[in-house]
């Protein structure tokens, strides 16, 4: 494997409150360079080209949004660019939580 240049910046930064939003060409090593970084830690991935996520995160509830989280406190959510409202709604809810 390529040593990544960000994953040491990506390591440093997080566990600080904050979204880590990776982005960046088809095909470079994104998810691959994340699900290193976190393989060892519990963590919910959750796949925005699968329909059922999709919907899932399309409109959800305070309630909603607990269930699906559970006690994990690192969310991936890989293709997150195929809806643009997970980000309001995920955000929304969050703060709620």
């Amino acid at each position: 494997m390529y040593k990544r240049v960000l994953k040491e910046t990506i390591e440093q930064r997080r566990n600080k409150g904050k979204a880590i939003v990776l982005i960046g060409p088809r095909q470079v090593g994104k998810t691959t360079l994340l699900k290193t970084i976190i393989a060892t830690e519990e963590h919910l991935f959750l796949d925005g080209d699968n329909p059922i996520v999709r919907s899932l995160l399309n409109n959800p509830n305070t309630v909603q949004i607990r269930s699906i989280i559970g006690s994990n406190k690192i969310i991936f959510i890989d293709e997150a660019q195929k809806n643009s409202r997970y980000w309001a709604n995920i955000k929304n809810n969050y703060r709620s939580i």
